[in-house]
């Protein structure tokens, strides 16, 4: 299982066109792999560093979290 979390600010005009094109691809090959793609935008749940709603989150992975390999470009 490929499992994908995107945490971008879908109102942001920079990271908008991200979400489309990366979701646009997720779609043409979600049906011939097995893939699970889950959105949660930081900014809206969790505005100025609040993360009382992270539990949103943390609920969608808990099933997946060891299928998870962790991506960064820090």
């Amino acid at each position: 299982m490929n499992n994908f979390i995107n945490l971008l600010n879908q109102k942001k005009s920079i990271e908008s066109p991200i979400i489309a094109e990366f979701e646009k691809h997720i779609k043409l090959i979600q049906d011939n792999n097995n893939i699970r793609y889950i959105f949660f935008d930081m900014q809206k749940e969790c505005p100025k560093d609040n993360y009382s709603h992270i539990d949103i989150l943390i609920n969608k992975i808990t099933l997946v979290a060891e299928d998870i390999i962790f991506f960064t470009n820090f």
